[in-house]
């Protein structure tokens, strides 16, 4: 029970984050085999462009400058397909 975080889905109550704790719990209690099927589930893959590194900086300030970016293209794209599937509902 130790990798059982108390505040996991506390913090942020998701079908996704109960599906997984419910699978990683059938899988510890009762030997199931992971991933156990509760619902159908859809997968969407999208990439962004690549993003360009300037040659001759600091490797360090290279990794948090492309994390940063990284972590802003990947925010703004999910922010997008929020977006999409309110429209659709």
């Amino acid at each position: 029970m130790y990798s059982y975080p108390g505040n996991y889905l506390e913090e942020n109550p998701t079908i996704e984050r109960l599906a997984e704790t419910l699978d990683k719990l059938e899988e510890d209690a009762l030997e199931a085999s992971y991933p156990t099927v509760h619902a159908d589930r859809e997968v969407l893959v999208r990439f962004d462009q690549p993003i360009e590194l300037a040659p001759g900086k600091e490797k360090r300030m290279v990794a948090a400058e492309l994390t940063d970016r990284m972590e802003e293209r990947v925010q703004s794209m999910l922010d997008e397909m929020n977006a999409q599937r309110e429209k659709q509902n």
